[in-house]
């Protein structure tokens, strides 16, 4: 039996990957290693002083968080759902000053106690990433 969809994934370039430019950037776990998970802030500083994009996006966690580093100070950034059980969005307004460590979250794992599918958009335009909560 073939799979093509496990053929499409295998051939996908491992991170970091950079598809608008250098700006933003994408990783599995941190930029120096794909399976590193980012849960504390040391590991969080360490990951965006491992690069220079202005943003980095993660995913290996399942879990709707990130950091915020202007200068020397980093500050953790986490979605405040107003429900727990319908839609919800938050937008965070990213700021050209800071440099950014995001993860989305998982649409089939979330780990922080929400069993709502977890995702975000990130429009480039506006400098505006939008987290989401989708029950399913």
């Amino acid at each position: 039996m073939c799979f093509p969809a496990r053929k499409w994934l295998s051939d996908l370039p491992r991170g970091p990957v950079r598809p608008i430019g250098r700006e933003v950037e994408y990783v599995h776990g941190s930029p120096a290693d794909e399976d590193e998970y980012i849960f504390f802030r040391e590991d969080a500083c360490a990951a965006l002083h491992a690069n220079r994009a202005w943003i980095t996006f993660c995913g290996h966690m399942h879990w709707q968080v990130g950091w915020s580093l202007n200068g020397d100070e980093l500050t953790p950034l986490k979605p405040d759902f107003e429900s727990k059980a319908e839609i919800d969005q938050f937008d965070l307004l990213l700021r050209r000053s800071n440099r950014y460590f995001l993860n989305p979250g998982s649409i089939g794992e979330p780990r922080e106690g929400d069993w709502r599918a977890a995702f975000a958009i990130f429009d480039d335009a506006q400098s505006l990433l939008s987290w989401y909560r989708v029950p399913y």
